[in-house]
Parts: C-alpha cells; structure tokens; sequence
C-alpha cells in the first residue's frame, strides 16, 4: 500500500519551472527570470531544460527579478527557457544507460 509521504502531487504555482525573461549569454552569473523568488540558496537548477543548452547551475541568491549563480553559466540562455529546481545533478555517472 502505498500513501502518506512517499508521493507528493506538484502544486501548479509553486512547482512550475521558472522562465528566463531576457536572454543570457554564456559566461554570465545571473539571469532575470519571471518568478525567482521561488528558488533558495544552494538549489540545483536546470537552466534551458530540454535544449541542447541545457546546463545544471547553484543558486547563490535571488534578486526581486534574477537569479544569481555560484558561478558563470557555461552556456547561452533564450527567452522562454526553463529554469526548473531538481534535487539532484545529473550525469555520466548517474544516468540510466551511462557507459561509466
């Protein structure tokens, strides 16, 4: 049986991906975004979800309209783009599939 909290339901507001709100070069270390508030210091993001620009970052702090990193993002970000909060990095070593 199954129940209690072992499943949690994402809430439609607080669990939806932020979205970049004015583009971001590579190299940068804040990006504005539509509801940043949302994220913490020392949460994991995925910056550009589902894009060949796709990259993990660490929220350093918030601002009333950014993002600030820990460090430059490696790569570009388009208007649009998710920013969406994981609980854990993603990679060679922990991917379904991965040859290591």
């Amino acid at each position: 049986m199954y129940g209690g909290a072992l499943f949690q339901v994402p809430d439609a507001v607080t669990d939806a991906p932020a979205s970049v709100t004015a583009d971001a070069a590579a190299g940068v270390t804040a990006i504005s975004c539509d509801t940043p508030s949302q994220f913490n210091p020392g949460d994991l993001l995925i910056l550009s979800t589902f894009t060949a620009n796709a990259e993990m970052a660490t929220v350093d702090h918030t601002t009333v309209s950014t993002v600030v990193f820990t460090a430059p993002t490696a790569k570009a970000h388009t208007t649009g783009d998710e920013l969406l909060k994981v609980s854990r990095a993603f990679g060679e070593s922990n991917v379904a599939g991965s040859q290591t």
